[in-house]
């Protein structure tokens, strides 16, 4: 049955997952008895004993059972396949949410919002993403001023914690599998922006975000590694010949920084001399 919103929470440590329904059952327990929210488990943390387990605790949560971690995008592509709302959306493990964050997300869209999200906080109380700013040389930068409105329109929402039309989905596909992890929020925002809808930003909607729990040990040379490389795939797939033309010596000198940083980490004790 059909429902309102969707959303998806990949998971591949059991800790993050059980801090995930620690800090959020008692908000997600009331919207998911109205049945216009739907909750979809995708995780490798779980064995099969486990997993019934958890099945018979939350009734109303659906758990995806996947035998490794693929990466963030195709982890969340599990669980879009199987959403049923109108809006699906992905909620990172490490995230605390506020009552009714998605429905403010939802008053603010309009016939053009592709995709919505929330104000994300850090757990100091600072504003870790309003929205992000994709600049032309190959970079994102998190927005960080909370203005005076309800609404406005960036170039690119963060995975963290978002909200996608389903609609919109369905005329650009799903996250970019090739991605793996990192940035393929960012591809998946310039792809819905040049079929025409926009990216959102609901000022009214707030959620707390520990910040990089929910990936869990991601060593930092292959951390560098996917930045180099998935910054090249946003770039080769979203970026015009007049940009290239006008921007050209900024991109490759922002690749080179990449490239730089990768070799730093895997001769970490050089960098550090």
């Amino acid at each position: 049955m059909a429902c309102t919103a969707s959303l998806i929470v990949p998971n591949l440590k059991l800790t993050q997952l059980e801090f995930f329904f620690k800090k959020n059952w008692r908000v997600l327990e009331a919207e998911l008895k109205t049945r216009q929210l739907q909750l979809i488990v995708v995780t490798s943390a779980l064995e099969t004993e486990e997993l019934d387990q958890w099945k018979n605790k939350y009734p109303s949560v659906g758990f995806i059972r996947i035998e490794k971690n693929y990466g963030f995008a195709m982890t969340v592509n599990v669980g879009f396949c199987l959403a049923s709302g109108q809006w699906v959306g992905t909620v990172n493990d490490d995230v605390i949410l506020t009552a009714g964050w998605w429905r403010s997300c939802l008053a603010a869209a309009n016939e053009k919002t592709g995709s919505l999200n929330p104000v994300i906080f850090n757990l100091e109380g600072q504003v870790e993403s309003a929205g992000i700013k994709v600049l032309p040389k190959g970079k994102a930068e998190p927005m960080k001023k909370v203005l005076k409105l309800d609404r406005a329109v960036v170039d690119a929402t963060n995975g963290a914690c978002v909200l996608y039309r389903q609609e919109a989905l369905k005329t650009v596909g799903f996250f970019d599998r090739r991605f793996g992890s990192y940035l393929e929020d960012i591809d998946l925002s310039l792809r819905l922006t040049r079929a025409g809808w926009e990216n959102v930003v609901c000022y009214q909607a707030k959620v707390t975000h520990l910040g990089h729990a929910s990936s869990g040990t991601v060593q930092t040379w292959h951390k560098a590694w996917l930045d180099c490389k998935n910054w090249w795939w946003v770039i080769l797939k979203n970026w015009s010949l007049a940009t290239w033309l006008r921007h050209g010596p900024a991109i490759l000198l922002e690749r080179g920084r990449n490239l730089s940083g990768l070799f730093k980490s895997l001769n970490p004790k050089r960098s550090a001399n």
